[in-house]
């Protein structure tokens, strides 16, 4: 194996490491998907799964070249690296068009008006009709539906004034 070859195998072997360090950080992009609904939850489910896949199949694909090159096969080498080129392309587009739909769908989830009763604060639901009580639910429902938040009670320093006054001043626990 000449220097060129050398080169091109530490290369390729540095290019593997990347896409193994891409394929554990995916699963931060799957944790994100709390934040999208239902039916769009599932297609983003399945493109982010095909995704990994290829990851996966890139760095088969790597090594792959790396030992063609390894055992001076050039035939094979040029024929692998021919098919990495193609199916990165694809690769570079399912990426881009995930990005978008997650972005877009994140931004559904997240940048809507949400009708909320002045008094209780209960949140109606989506096409829900306002004049009926089971479509009006309390927000910690509403927002544990769509989110991975949990909710913890208390009084904020105004409301436990107003409730039991004289209480804050004597409980370390709010503090």
């Amino acid at each position: 194996m000449d220097l060129q070859d050398s080169v091109s195998v530490g290369l390729i072997l540095t290019g593997s490491f990347i896409l193994l360090v891409s394929f554990v950080r995916l699963r931060t992009v799957f944790e994100t998907l709390s934040l999208v609904e239902g039916d769009r939850r599932v297609w983003l489910r399945r493109r982010l799964t095909i995704h990994r896949g290829l990851v996966v199949f890139f760095v088969l694909g790597y090594l792959a070249t790396a030992a063609g090159f390894v055992v001076e096969v050039a035939f094979l080498s040029k024929l692998l690296v021919a098919a990495m080129f193609l199916l990165g392309a694809f690769f570079v587009l399912i990426g881009i068009v995930l990005q978008n739909r997650m972005l877009s769908e994140m931004l559904k989830t997240l940048g809507w008006l949400v009708p909320i009763c002045a008094a209780c604060k209960k949140i109606r639901r989506e096409e829900g009709d306002p004049l009926q009580q089971d479509d009006w639910q309390p927000i910690e429902q509403y927002i544990s539906m769509r989110t991975a938040a949990s909710f913890t009670h208390g009084f904020c320093p105004d409301c436990a004034e107003k409730i039991a006054p004289g209480f804050r001043d004597s409980q370390s626990a709010f503090r």
